[in-house]
């Protein structure tokens, strides 16, 4: 299901020259956090530059969707827009466009592909949901485009069509077990990728922690929810403690992502109040305020745009951009008794 979205800002922190080779230490984060490339180092200069579009400038017809994707080599970009005015289709199309991250030079677009895709844990295909426009309102499917979900293999350059479900709420190529899950409705399915086929799962979430062990529900309406994996427990005492940390034990949680190296979550609380909590360890690890706008991949950074008080009241201050050193935040916070 497509976000409505006018316009949107990718921020890019580049460490020394600006450069796009793949090897370049800079992390690409968009608005919902979607975009990595290389780690940031600790010392040494930086700068921050906005894009309105990586691949080309800008162009009048376009309305460019709110997400970006770097795949995990660093080698490709996918970014999808709609266009308004479209030659073959009157109502304007979707678009998923993935060029590489070195030339800016288009590999392959996509007709009918919305802001729902995932690269492949090694980058070597890509995942898409069909959407056009009346997706969202049950209308048909303008003539060429088929609903359902679509994989694209880069190294044979084919297309197969692994799902026809027209509406689908969420994807995650999950690098746990290199499988698809994807949201229909309340159920959670799994495309087997060595099968060759949906299975259907018991499942309340589609992002995993990398060893499987753990997952975290994202509902299209909060809260989230974690669960251990290999019997779907709720991990109640773990939630509970989440939200007495950042001094809201009777608010909902928000997921915002796992960090590896940590062996954490990453949650948000009311007035954006985030909580580090160690999985491994069973206890919270760290805490800052922020509006988090993304992390790096595995998870050491957080971009966020800081707090500020405003008339009582604790807001994020979205004309400041800070980076939060995850592990140098872990390290320094008391270990419970």
């Amino acid at each position: 299901m497509s976000r409505k979205i006018l316009g949107f800002m990718i921020v890019v922190y580049l460490a020394g020259n600006p450069c796009w080779a793949g090897r370049s230490k800079r992390i690409v984060i968009d608005s919902h956090g979607n975009a990595y490339l290389t780690e940031l180092p600790s010392k040494g200069p930086s700068s921050v530059i906005k894009y309105h579009y990586l691949g080309k400038p800008p162009k009048v017809k376009y309305r460019i969707e709110d997400k970006l994707a770097i795949d995990p080599t660093g080698n490709k970009v996918a970014l999808p827009y709609f266009s308004k005015k479209d030659n073959k289709y009157k109502d304007g199309m979707y678009y998923l466009e993935v060029f590489n991250a070195e030339t800016r030079k288009t590999t392959i677009v996509f007709e009918g592909a919305g802001e729902l895709f995932s690269f492949s844990p090694q980058g070597d295909a890509i995942l898409y949901a069909t959407d056009y426009p009346g997706l969202d309102d049950r209308m048909p499917p303008p003539a060429g485009i088929q609903p359902g979900l679509w994989l694209y293999d880069f190294r044979s350059a084919k297309k197969s069509h692994i799902s026809p479900t027209a509406i689908i709420w969420d994807v995650n190529w999950s690098e746990h077990d290199g499988n698809i899950y994807f949201v229909v409705g309340s159920e959670i399915c799994c495309y087997n990728t060595k099968l060759r086929k949906i299975l259907d799962t018991n499942y309340k979430g589609i992002y995993f922690t990398s060893d499987g062990k753990y997952y975290a529900s994202v509902p299209y309406e909060p809260p989230s929810l974690i669960y251990r994996t290999s019997d779907n427990k709720e991990m109640k005492e773990w939630e509970q403690d989440i939200r007495i940390k950042a001094g809201y034990p009777d608010r909902i949680i928000r997921f915002v992502s796992w960090s590896k190296v940590l062996d954490s979550g990453i949650f948000t609380i009311a007035n954006y109040n985030n909580v580090i909590f160690n999985i491994g360890k069973g206890h919270v690890v760290g805490d800052f305020c922020g509006n988090v706008i993304g992390t790096n991949k595995i998870g050491t950074l957080a971009l966020i745009n800081p707090c500020k008080a405003k008339n009582n009241m604790q807001i994020a201050d979205y004309e400041r951009i800070e980076i939060v050193d995850l592990i140098k935040l872990a390290s320094k916070y008391p270990i419970p008794k």
